[in-house]
């Protein structure tokens, strides 16, 4: 997605007018100095059983509270793993 407010407001534009039903839920947010960090599950309303796609979503932001810049990192979930970790939990501290 190009840079800006704009884009952003056509981009969610487009997914209202294709029917895109998403359901957001995210696990865990971590902030330091002008960076934060969300790690979030996404799953398609519109399709049965979906299993969601795992995200990083990294936010740079400057000294008025503005995102400057903004990358993500995007997992599909399979439902397997390798270990008994929970891809979305974190242990209570």
């Amino acid at each position: 997605m190009p840079n800006g407010r704009d884009a952003l407001v056509e981009y969610m534009g487009e997914l209202a007018e294709s029917g895109t039903q998403l359901s957001t839920e995210v696990a865990k947010t971590i902030a330091m100095g002008d960076m934060v960090v969300v790690h979030s599950k996404e799953t398609d309303l519109n399709k049965n059983a979906d299993l969601g796609i795992g995200y990083m979503d990294i936010f740079r932001f400057n000294d008025d509270g503005q995102i400057v810049e903004h990358w993500d990192i995007e997992e599909a979930q399979t439902g397997e793993t390798a270990n008994e970790n929970d891809v979305f939990g974190y242990p209570n501290d």
